[in-house]
């Protein structure tokens, strides 16, 4: 086995870590006055109908603008019976939903904003190809969604993918999440992430979120990302897709047989930008790559820009696999695990980054990149 134990080695390195260590704005730390978050500040007005019970939480108009004028527990999804695709506003508040009978909030999201609410209860989702999310399975192609000031308590179980707060967002869609924050267990079987478990989207941006739990898979292709599973889909070159991840953090437990990373699991075909971002937890891939921030990115024919910034990995990383089978170029790396470029299009940018964590190995370990072919 191969073991990089990374650490200061004089008195200079230590003061240097200073000024790059990020100085991450954390959800539970945001200068938006809201000391926990969910919450709203005092004297907040908020806009549009009031939801004070289960049954006018179901007979929303699917574009109207409502909010939570008290805690509720639903056991349905909206629209799960009438099939209708949320396209609203909904504004929790500062109050909570109890999710009952493992159903999300929502069945079906198309554009809208989801904020300020705090969620309880579980998600379980069973069926090939299911997706499971606290607020949502799936979010429609074509689709501006914004995901504001959400805490979500609730544990996610599905059969295929999942996401602490969002299971799939398809092609086409421009999502934001900002201070959000997963304190929950999440578990699928193909793409799992704590705050989003896969996006096929053009334009993905996450602010100032954090993942706390467990986010694993145990099936032979599992990919896993504290924040996100997988960026990006199976596209051409032409067709990037784009993802800003700053001020995020991990502190949960990261476990998948293929490909987990502390921050993102997965990006192809994606211009990727992780700035001042931190993970603290256990990074283990039982046959794949493991890293601190991104395990994979790129992959054959696709163009891939990966731009690590201003990034700390804290926590141990671990490849576990006795013989790794296929690919020789599996390994675990404090901050990359891998990275394919296409020809000369591919660029790999990690600049003031820090591995602290210790790496574990049957085959490549580094503290920095693990494997490059660009």
């Amino acid at each position: 086995m191969k073991k990089i134990i990374s650490f200061a080695l004089a008195v200079v390195m230590i003061a240097g870590l200073f000024s790059v260590i990020p100085m991450t704005v954390t959800a539970e730390e945001s200068s938006t006055g809201v000391a926990e978050v969910g919450a709203v500040p005092t004297g907040y007005v908020p806009v549009g109908t009031a939801i004070t019970k289960p049954e006018e939480f179901y007979a929303m108009t699917a574009n109207g603008k409502y909010y939570l004028a008290n805690d509720i527990e639903i056991t349905e999804s909206y629209g799960s019976k009438s099939k209708s695709k949320f396209t609203g506003t909904f504004d929790g508040n500062g109050h909570s939903i109890t999710l009952g009978d493992g159903n999300p909030i929502f069945s079906s999201l198309g554009s809208c904003t989801v904020k300020n609410l705090t969620i309880w209860g579980s998600v379980a989702v069973t069926g090939a190809k299911t997706t499971a999310g606290a607020i949502v399975g799936t979010v429609s192609g074509g689709s501006i969604v914004s995901f504001e000031n959400i805490f979500n308590t609730a544990t996610v179980t599905s059969d295929y993918r999942a996401g602490g707060l969002v299971g799939m967002i398809n092609d086409k869609s421009y999502a934001r999440f900002v201070r959000c924050v997963n304190n929950a267990i999440v578990t699928g079987t193909n793409v799992i992430g704590g705050i989003l478990g896969y996006t096929q989207g053009y334009t993905l941006e996450m602010f100032d979120c954090v993942n706390r739990k467990k986010v694993s898979t145990t099936t032979a292709k599992g990919i896993c990302g504290g924040l996100v599973g997988r960026n990006g889909g199976d596209y051409a070159i032409a067709d990037e897709r784009f993802a800003f991840i700053k001020n995020c953090k991990n502190t949960g437990e990261i476990y998948s047989t293929s490909e987990a990373g502390g921050i993102i699991g997965d990006a192809k075909g994606s211009t990727v930008n992780i700035v001042s971002c931190v993970n603290e937890g256990i990074v283990t891939s039982s046959n794949g790559y493991a890293a601190g921030i991104a395990a994979y990115v790129g992959a054959k024919n696709y163009l891939v820009t990966l731009n690590i910034t201003n990034c700390v990995n804290t926590g141990d990383i671990y490849m576990t696999a006795n013989k790794p089978s296929g690919d020789i170029t599996k390994n675990a790396a404090g901050i990359a695990g891998y990275v394919y470029g296409s020809g000369t299009k591919g660029l790999c940018r990690i600049n003031k980054c820090i591995n602290l964590g210790t790496i574990y190995s049957t085959f490549f370990a580094s503290q920095l990149l693990g494997y490059s072919n660009n």
